[in-house]
């Protein structure tokens, strides 16, 4: 593993609130930012191998426009292995952590995409000087110089953080 970047999950709508929150769709903005955040990020990154993500509707929706975008630039990027777990539908750090862990060898990038506060913990836990949420749509990305993924808090520093409404 070379790097992992997190993604969390664009803008939902609440267009239909008799839908469970696992069932909520994006809003237009959320699939335009998701959009966007793939061509941003295409420019920025190398293509990812693998994406793992929460099975909620809202964060596949995300990463399905997230990579298309991405591949519009980079064709490689829609080879990506995708992976939904279960267990990062409102995921907290430690499950982040044995999220990485039992995938960091299957890919040298590994994009991670999931909720708030979860995510933001995550982040925060990887890179010490990180501090608070993660928007919407915003992506954080981390080398990572050891070639596997390690478990001491504070071994990472973000070097791309981006949030829609900076490019938008």
């Amino acid at each position: 593993m070379t790097r992992i970047t997190l993604l969390r999950h664009a803008k939902s709508s609440w267009d239909h609130p008799e839908l469970s929150d696992m069932h909520r769709p994006l809003n237009g903005r959320g699939e335009r930012a998701a959009a966007l955040m793939g061509t941003i990020c295409a420019e920025r990154l190398p293509v990812p191998d693998f994406v793992i993500l929460s099975p909620s509707v809202r964060t596949k929706s995300t990463v399905r426009l997230f990579l298309e975008a991405w591949s519009a630039v980079d064709k490689r990027a829609g080879s990506a292995e995708i992976l939904e777990m279960d267990e990062l539908y409102l995921a907290g750090r430690s499950d982040w952590i044995q999220a990485m862990k039992e995938i960091s060898s299957r890919g040298n990038h590994v994009v991670g995409c999931g909720h708030q506060p979860g995510i933001g913990d995550f982040a925060s836990w990887l890179d010490s000087n990180f501090h608070g949420d993660v928007p919407t749509g915003a992506v954080l990305s981390f080398p990572v110089s050891e070639g596997f993924f390690s478990e001491q808090r504070g071994s990472y520093s973000a070097d791309f953080i981006g949030r829609p409404k900076e490019f938008g």
